[in-house]
């Protein structure tokens, strides 16, 4: 898994992808001037559909499998704990006097800190990062500072991945007589989340947070206009559709 996250992913998905191309492109042209001309132009399509919000919000759509539930709606499932999957983190964050976390990763607390108090849940922050520095333990300092009790923390910092959030979430939580959990994690994140921890023997119900809802800034003619943010929304889709299909032809 490594090696498909530290190489393959990034050469198969933008801006990878696109500078191989480019490269092909470079490589062709004194060759074959008529299929570099094609191939840039194909490069240059691409990167235009992209970087359409119309395109990133087709693509979230395909991902979104689970809408959003209300913390009524949850306490009809009876959850005993509320797990909050980390995304990404610093071990040295000048101005916060220590470590700190990006922003997926503090968009999934403040709403794992929500759930937790309005349900009077213990929290399960999951997450690794690298030797001496596990991201759950920094989005457990921050909610920390939201109000939540140290005691009704607790935090997962072996994983470096879903699959393993899922899994030594599982271990972690059923020698405290825990089964049943709501999930927290992005709602574009949710669905490859739900396929790991559908190999567990927890029951899950998802709690997906919508950190990419469209305003009216986003309709009409800009909605059709490139910009980075969709390009970026865009390339996060897509590396989670590969995920995914990693994920199926690894753990079936």
């Amino acid at each position: 898994m490594n090696l498909f996250n530290r190489l393959l992913r990034p050469l198969l998905l933008p801006p990878g992808c696109l500078i191989l191309l480019l490269t092909l492109v470079v490589w062709l042209m004194p060759r074959h001037p008529r299929a570099a001309r094609w191939l840039c132009s194909l490069t240059a399509g691409g990167l235009l559909v992209l970087s359409l919000p119309v395109t990133a919000l087709w693509l979230l759509s395909t991902l979104s499998s689970q809408p959003p539930v209300t913390p009524g709606q949850l306490q009809a499932f009876a959850p005993q704990a509320v797990v909050v999957l980390s995304s990404g983190g610093f071990p040295e964050q000048t101005e916060m006097e220590g470590s700190g976390v990006n922003d997926s990763s503090l968009a999934r607390t403040y709403y794992g800190v929500f759930l937790a108090g309005r349900l009077n849940l213990p929290l399960l922050f999951t997450g690794g990062g690298w030797q001496g520095f596990g991201v759950a333990s920094a989005m457990a300092d921050a909610a920390v500072r939201m109000g939540v009790p140290r005691e009704r923390i607790w935090t997962e910092t072996a994983s470096i991945d879903t699959w393993q959030n899922a899994q030594l979430s599982e271990r972690l939580l059923t020698t405290r007589g825990i089964r049943r959990v709501a999930l927290v994690t992005e709602q574009w994140h949710m669905r490859r989340s739900v396929l790991a921890f559908s190999h567990t023997g927890l029951q899950v119900q998802p709690a997906p947070y919508n950190t990419d809802l469209f305003t009216p800034l986003d309709s009409g003619v800009l909605a059709w206009t490139p910009s980075k943010s969709a390009l970026f929304q865009s390339s996060r889709c897509l590396d989670e559709w590969l995920g995914l299909a990693w994920y199926a032809l690894r753990y079936r």
